[in-house]
């Protein structure tokens, strides 16, 4: 396939994009994930910290190289979604983590990525590979490879103008890079410190005491031990009592980190976040009772198509029954 010229797919990648409604888009030609990222990674899992995500542990090589995900690839474009950051939930209401009072941010960003793709004349069921989330791809990195937005300590990335409320995703496309601009495309040793004011809001903020040195520790997680962990939480050192009495308000996910971060401090309007990822009604003004009678056929009609199916019914009402009755 012949190179495009760096300026011009630029150019048309980004109009695309916003026609389709994402507010970043970037692009790198495709290579392994930088040493120094590797190495992080690894050590990240070798010191369990990705607690029961045992799929990342077994796609650690895929991760490193996207060319290994989509052997067709030679460019990554990444892409940025907003979502809401302020809704508001009735008085006594119980929540769930902003992102997923929408549609299911999965098939909303890769819906948007299929037609982004036609936009440019190409087809998305052959060429290249359209991810989000699912995929062995490291989402946040190349986010910031490409210049979609900033690295920050937490570990979100926050997109300029927008703040961390963002859904990602990546075309691994097909066309290549060739001009000029591509021999400056080199990766930074380490990702530039400006990038976080550094100011420790979120590590403060943090329930059970996640963040740190040595990037996110899920173990401690709210938001990994309310979606992603299976059974009863487990009792294994001094901040379980601070992430149990932390899930009274929030019994899907944790926005701690995100709303306190200065990154968020101007949300964008309503009316500016796409109508899928828009929170449902139904959502916002449920009460801490309704919630608590929950049945498994209430569960299905309510989170038809979203992203809370990944915690199942079993696991939200685990969550619901670890909260003071008194909320």
């Amino acid at each position: 396939m012949k190179p495009y010229p760096v300026s011009l797919l630029r150019h048309r990648l980004k109009e695309s994009a916003a026609q389709c409604g994402f507010i970043a888009c970037g692009m790198t030609p495709v290579a392994p994930v930088a040493d120094w990222r590797q190495a992080a990674v690894r050590r990240w899992l070798d010191e369990g910290r990705a607690a029961g995500m045992s799929y990342l542990l077994r796609h650690y090589a895929l991760r490193c190289d996207p060319r290994l995900v989509e052997p067709s690839a030679r460019t990554v474009v990444s892409v940025a979604l907003p979502y809401d950051m302020k809704p508001s939930f009735a008085p006594d209401a119980l929540r769930l983590s902003r992102y997923a009072l929408g549609s299911d941010y999965h098939d909303v960003v890769k819906n948007r990525l299929r037609q982004m793709v036609r936009l440019l004349g190409f087809d998305p069921a052959c060429d290249g590979r359209i991810c989000c989330d699912t995929a062995p791809v490291d989402e946040r990195y190349w986010a910031w490879r490409t210049g979609v937005g900033r690295w920050l300590r937490s570990g979100l990335i926050s997109v300029r103008g927008h703040g961390t409320c963002v859904v990602l995703g990546e075309w691994l496309a097909p066309f290549p890079m060739a001009d000029a601009e591509v021999a400056a495309d080199t990766v930074p040793p380490l990702p530039p410190a400006e990038e976080c004011l550094r100011c420790g809001r979120c590590l403060a903020a943090c329930p059970g005491g996640a963040l740190g040195g040595g990037g996110l520790d899920a173990r401690r997680c709210l938001s990994y031990l309310s979606i992603e962990h299976r059974g009863a939480f487990p009792d294994c050192d001094e901040h379980t009592p601070a992430r149990r009495a932390a899930l009274s308000r929030c019994f899907y996910g944790c926005d701690r980190c995100a709303e306190v971060c200065p990154h968020n401090a101007h949300p964008l309007p309503a009316d500016a976040i796409p109508e899928e990822l828009r929170p449902r009604p139904a959502l916002l003004c449920r009460s801490a009772q309704e919630w608590r009678a929950m049945t498994v056929e209430t569960y299905r009609e309510l989170f038809r198509g979203s992203a809370v199916k990944r915690a199942k019914y079993e696991g939200l009402m685990r969550n619901l029954e670890t909260q003071d009755s008194d909320i």
